[in-house]
């Protein structure tokens, strides 16, 4: 069955059975392109009060992240990640490091893995501009993201 979602103006207009079917196959191909993507990579986006409540179920708070190795074996967006840097360089301000120090260990222990191009673009800018917020403009991290498929990768 196909449904069509209109929503009309005060002006009355009317749309042919052509203009119907364009619009039906146009964006139906884009939604199933979407729909099959999620479906093939499986992707499925995590709330942040999700995240919070899985990382403290970890133990990856305060002071105890710190000098310790995480990875992200399938990070997308950068959910994970995000939360992950946000909470290390929190404890790492609070005890006394500076942005160089902080820069470096978030180097050395932070890793993830991404499959999808697209989303693991987004993680770097997410990444990116979480640095930037929280340790200055002018901060640059050697992320150890990589673009590949967790299982395969060695």
């Amino acid at each position: 069955m196909r449904l069509f979602f209109c929503f009309i103006s005060p002006l009355n207009f009317y749309l042919t059975h052509y203009q119907l079917n364009y619009l039906y196959l146009r964006h139906h191909s884009i939604l199933t392109h979407r729909m099959r993507k999620h479906k093939t990579l499986g992707q499925v986006y995590t709330p942040d009060w999700i995240v919070n409540h899985i990382l403290d179920l970890a133990g990856y708070t305060d002071e105890k992240v710190l000098g310790k190795y995480i990875m992200e074996p399938a990070c997308g967006d950068g959910a994970f990640l995000t939360k992950i840097v946000s909470r290390y360089i929190y404890a790492a301000e609070k005890s006394g490091y500076d942005n160089q120090r902080i820069v470096t260990e978030l180097e050395e222990y932070i890793y993830g893995v991404e499959i999808d191009e697209q989303e693991y673009m987004k993680a770097i800018g997410n990444l990116n501009q979480l640095v930037s917020e929280k340790l200055g403009v002018d901060i640059q991290v050697k992320w150890k993201i990589f673009q590949a498929n967790t299982l395969h990768f060695h």
